[in-house]
């Protein structure tokens, strides 16, 4: 009747981005206008007045609105080769800057359909493990 508990280890980072809440795409919504945005805002740049955001959940789904590719690090110290980096006009309405992922530098098309992602940016230390969203092409069916 009980399912068996597989014991598997995970950091206290894994575990984190197992919960579906903690890792998701979160937008907010300006009070007086009604202007959705994926960062948090102090003042809403739509209306020039509005102070006061709400909490909105964001699909994450979304097209390639403009991109461009990187091939020059901008730190050496990262180590890393080319990748492709734009902004996505969400299902919302919303517009989010993000890395496009999962996919060739020459692939990535305005237009291009994604859907965001969370991967792992870097560890700070052990245990302390930074992730970011990142968008990648939607498979399809």
């Amino acid at each position: 009747m009980f399912e068996e508990y597989k014991f598997t280890e995970h950091s206290a980072a894994d575990i984190n981005r197992m919960i579906p809440k903690r890792c998701r795409l979160q937008g907010s919504r300006c009070k007086n206008c009604g202007a959705l945005f994926v960062t948090k805002r102090l003042i809403c740049p739509d209306c020039k007045t509005g102070t006061e955001f709400e909490p909105v959940e964001i699909s994450g789904r979304g097209k390639v609105h403009t991109c461009t590719a990187v091939r020059i690090p901008l730190l050496p110290v990262l180590k890393r080769g080319s990748y492709a980096v734009g902004v996505v006009e969400l299902e919302e309405g919303a517009r989010a800057e993000g890395q496009i992922v999962d996919v060739e530098l020459d692939d990535v098309k305005i237009g291009m359909e994604v859907e965001s992602t969370v991967r792992k940016a870097r560890e700070e230390y052990p245990g302390k493990v930074i992730y970011m969203y990142r968008f990648k092409p939607v498979k399809k069916r």
